[in-house]
């Protein structure tokens, strides 16, 4: 699954926050989110940055993108996004976040080992050979034919431990002794994982070899040679097809001074290639490596004394891709293959019937259609059903142009996820549990790439995808708008009527269950229509009336009056007149003054002068338009007062 996620960060369909200075997620989060998960040391200062190390990360990445936590954040005063370039070896990466708010800045430094890729060429038998040390102390012997363009690394047999060398076409200041070679690391590649085997042979002019060949070939090479050298042959092929060499056979034998015993040395022999001149005559290249004694004195002879070649021409038949299909090729006679530098030949003339099986393992359902191809493309047998197809052997073939039906993973479980996600606002989700979910979420689309086989990493994709999405955390809600309205409820209750302050305390109340319990950004559309109801409320409040007993006392005792008893009744008519009966319980002084009014219009009145002689005053003679209408239908402008409260608010 790490390789995988290795791959690259892709550019996910997810939700894009929209900046603002009062945006309720700018906060002073400066975290980062990386391909891998990193541990961080460090107090994130300048001087002491948060500092942490991936090593071993796959070298097919050559760059990576950190991402902030929070989005709305910064890096380097940028976007929320750092893109990098990876080298081979050690990276170091520094970059600092600053926070959404702006109160806040972090200082990072990731070391980050980017690996090389492991070589997929090695060093072939032959490709390197060796010059003698001059004796068994001297260390002046040489691995010769390097390329100058590679690197190498090489050590003594067993001592492991390995010297580099580049740009040399040998390696020099070498003592006899037998040699580990492979091929080295590079600025793009790792050091080969296997090694070669060449000995440096204690190298005797005193040892020499004559030369001899008892075949029939025209063979080309020294006449003379000597112990622990290389020696150098050319085989002339003649005919008009081309055999290559089956066989090499030789004989050597080393004489001691005033002995007539020998022994036989050991050596290996090479065919590396083969020529063809400009006459056409084609040749087989090739050396031989000659043991060398540390005994003086000695000479010797070594003879090739025979050439076995293969009795036609042979080719190659490339298989089809091992991941698509295995190739099963069918000659029609055994003896018409041969075995050549490891692979099988088949011999020119030869019929072969080759067939095609899928690669269940690699999701492969059927093989459809295939041609066979000789190196120039041209298609010398089709399977247009994908069955086998017989041929005749006319030169070098390949397997081209496969059709094949691919059976797809079972995606069941990953769109049970995805839709999940279908219509999730993952901005309403803490910015920890929501990176983790975009970050697989991105990966979708790369898993429907998947094949059958690929069934167990598409199991566990989906398992981490669930996880993140089951793991997701809604934000704490914004209770902005309650806390705003709360602190507009009056303090003091009884200046409302019942039923208007029973219908805020109720809002007040729904409103308040919200905070206590905490609800999350899920449910924000119920918590901005509970701020919503509590002003509602807040602006229905009716005032209680204010209490008129007072004022009806004051009237009462002035009806009491004859007005013909007194010089002028009229301040007490105009005082009662002024009566204003829409007052509510904030207005109780301005009612309390129309009371005053009215008796200190009362107080006031002076007796007329025929007054003692008139009978006492029933009443009846004080008629003061409407008064009595006032003080009946006191409810009814009272009701009318709290329509009029209502229409103002």
């Amino acid at each position: 699954m790490a390789l995988l996620f290795a791959i690259l960060l892709i550019i996910a369909n997810i939700p894009i926050y929209a900046f603002a200075a009062d945006n309720p997620d700018a906060d002073d989060n400066t975290g980062v989110v990386l391909q891998y998960s990193l541990t961080f040391t460090g107090s994130g200062t300048q001087d002491d940055p948060f500092y942490g190390e991936l090593n071993y990360i796959s070298g097919k990445i050559e760059e990576t993108t950190i991402e902030t936590v929070n989005p709305l954040a910064t890096i380097n005063g940028g976007s929320n996004t750092y893109t990098v370039s990876l080298n081979y070896g050690w990276n170091d990466i520094t970059f600092y976040v600053t926070s959404a708010d702006g109160t806040k800045t972090s200082y990072y430094h990731v070391r980050w080992s980017r690996t090389k890729q492991p070589r997929t060429e090695h060093l072939k038998a032959g490709d390197l050979y060796t010059k003698p040390a001059t004796d068994a102390t001297a260390a002046d012997g040489k691995i010769i034919n390097l390329d100058a363009a590679e690197t190498y690394e090489y050590t003594l047999n067993n001592a492991n431990d390995w010297k580099t060398v580049s740009g040399v076409t040998e390696i020099t200041g070498l003592a006899a002794g037998t040699y580990q070679i492979r091929y080295g690391e590079s600025d793009s590649h790792q050091a080969d994982s296997g090694s070669n085997y060449l000995h440096v042979y204690i190298g005797r002019t005193d040892q020499p070899f004559t030369t001899a060949n008892e075949t029939n070939f025209e063979i080309e090479m020294p006449k003379t040679v000597y112990a622990g050298e290389r020696i150098d042959f050319r085989v002339k092929l003649d005919g008009e097809f081309f055999h290559p060499i089956m066989k090499i056979s030789a004989k050597s034998k080393l004489f001691f001074s005033g002995s007539t015993t020998y022994v036989s040395v050991t050596f290996n022999s090479y065919v590396t290639d083969y020529e063809t001149d400009d006459n056409g005559t084609r040749y087989a290249i090739g050396y031989f490596m000659l043991n060398g004694y540390n005994k003086n004195g000695a000479n010797g002879t070594l003879t090739i004394t025979g050439i076995t070649l293969y009795d036609a021409n042979y080719y190659k038949i490339e298989p089809a891709d091992t991941l698509v299909a295995a190739t099963t090729i069918t000659p029609e006679h055994e003896d018409d293959t041969i075995v050549f530098e490891n692979s099988t030949l088949y011999k020119e003339g030869s019929n072969v019937t080759i067939s095609l099986e899928k690669r269940e393992e690699s999701g492969v359902e059927s093989i459809n259609s295939f041609d066979v191809c000789l190196d120039d493309g041209t298609v010398v047998a089709s399977s247009k059903d994908g069955s086998a197809v017989a041929l005749t052997v006319s030169g070098n073939l390949h397997i081209a142009n496969i059709d094949a039906t691919y059976l797809p993973a079972d995606f069941t479980a990953l769109e049970e996820q995805l839709a999940r996600l279908d219509g999730v606002d993952l901005t309403l989700y803490t910015d920890d549990t929501r990176v983790a979910v975009e970050r697989y979420y991105s990966y979708a689309d790369q898993m429907y790439k998947l094949l059958a086989k690929d069934q167990a990493l598409l199991d566990e994709y989906v398992l981490n995808l669930k996880n993140a999405i089951d793991n997701l955390i809604p934000k704490d809600g914004i209770f902005t708008g309650i806390e705003d309205n709360q602190a507009l409820i009056p303090s003091d209750g009884s200046l409302y009527t019942e039923e208007s302050w029973a219908r805020l305390m109720q809002a007040a109340s729904a409103a308040q269950t919200a905070v206590d319990e905490n609800w999350n950004r899920l449910r924000q559309d119920e918590i901005d229509a509970l701020a919503s109801d509590l002003k509602t409320a807040i602006d229905a409040l009716e005032y209680k009336p204010a209490d008129y007993t007072a004022v009806d006392e004051a009237i009462a005792n002035a009806e009491k009056l004859n007005p013909k008893d007194y010089k002028d009744f009229s301040a007490v008519k105009a005082a009662i007149s002024a009566v204003d009966r829409t007052k509510n319980i904030t207005q109780q002084a301005e009612v309390d003054a129309m009371a005053k009014a009215i008796n200190d219009a009362v107080a006031a009145l002076e007796k007329a002068d025929n007054a003692a002689s008139k009978s006492p005053n029933t009443g009846a003679g004080f008629m003061i338009p409407s008064v009595g209408a006032m003080i009946v239908s006191a409810a009814a402008i009272f009701t009318l007062g709290k329509r009029r409260k209502k229409a103002e608010n």
